[in-house]
């Protein structure tokens, strides 16, 4: 009777355990953001983790949990120059920060950038829009994150140290994640 009754035992707690782990695949779908962007983004770090860019090269999206997330990028892509060259225009590194709420998707929206006048447009107000699931604007903070070598920077502790500042779009609860 004893051996009965822990089989019984038994199989509920594995019941349980399959119910909560269904639950919380289920969850994590539910409550997941795609975060969507163009080929002219190259997304270097997420959450204060720098990514590998070969990985995310070729990406177009990434999913997001729910909750406040703190993106780091450039923009690169080819335009005309004066004549008939093109040239690697290479943004600055922005640093964003926003919540991703109830949204399926978020899009990151850059304005035109077609030719030197865009690019120079971009370059002095860096502005672009991150649109959700419906089209509409999220709200975001942003700022240039300076580095000396953008193109061989260590993004991982360029961001600690930004996020141990007071800059407008630092997330402080980040430092404590990404500390080893």
């Amino acid at each position: 009777m004893l051996f009965a009754q822990s089989k019984v035992e038994a199989f509920m707690i594995y019941r349980v355990l399959q119910t909560g782990a269904l639950l919380f695949l289920l969850s994590q779908s539910v409550f997941a953001t795609t975060l969507k962007f163009g080929s002219d983004i190259e997304l270097l770090a997420v959450d204060g983790q720098q990514l590998p860019s070969a990985l995310f090269k070729s990406a177009d999206s990434l999913e997001l949990s729910g909750g406040v997330h703190q993106i780091l990028f450039r923009v690169e892509k080819m335009v005309p120059a004066a004549g008939p060259n093109q040239r690697m225009f290479t943004s600055v590194p922005l640093v964003v920060v926003f919540d991703v709420r109830d949204y399926t998707s978020i899009n990151i929206k850059l304005p035109k950038l077609n030719n030197e006048h865009d690019v120079k447009a971009f370059e002095k107000n860096l502005s672009f829009d991150l649109l959700n699931n419906r089209g509409n604007s999220v709200e975001y903070k942003s700022n240039v994150l300076h580095v000396s070598q953008p193109l061989l920077a260590n993004y991982e502790q360029a961001i600690q140290r930004y996020n141990s500042s007071n800059a407008t779009a630092a997330l402080p609860e980040l430092i404590k994640k990404t500390s080893k």
